[in-house]
């Protein structure tokens, strides 16, 4: 039988295990990604908006929510199923929505 304080030692071990299990499964999107996210943002949105400052505030805004909420995991499956014509997953949807919705009042400055 192992002593409690052995038992909270092994507890610790495996909720550290986990833990860092899923940390590096939710790598962040490379800095060259993020980059050509910015890039293609601002293009489009320039085109539709012809707004530069708004654009550029609304495109960092987007890229940061990016970095922050998606991860590397979700992007490159998101971006296959764009190649492959195929919507991305539902829950990445609703994550690059919410991120769009919440830096949308950038445009109108």
């Amino acid at each position: 039988m192992l002593s409690a304080t052995r038992r909270i030692g092994l507890s610790a071990a495996v909720l550290f295990g986990l833990t860092a299990g899923t940390l590096a499964q939710a790598a962040n999107i490379p800095p060259h990604e993020l980059e050509d996210n910015r890039k293609t943002c601002m293009s489009s949105c320039l085109e539709q908006k012809g707004d530069a400052p708004g654009c550029t505030a609304f495109c960092a805004c987007t890229v940061e929510g990016l970095a922050k909420e998606v991860t590397n995991e979700e992007y490159e499956a998101g971006k296959n199923a764009v190649a492959a014509q195929q919507p991305p997953a539902q829950a990445t949807i609703e994550k690059l929505t919410a991120i769009s919705q919440s830096c949308r009042s950038n445009l109108d400055h």
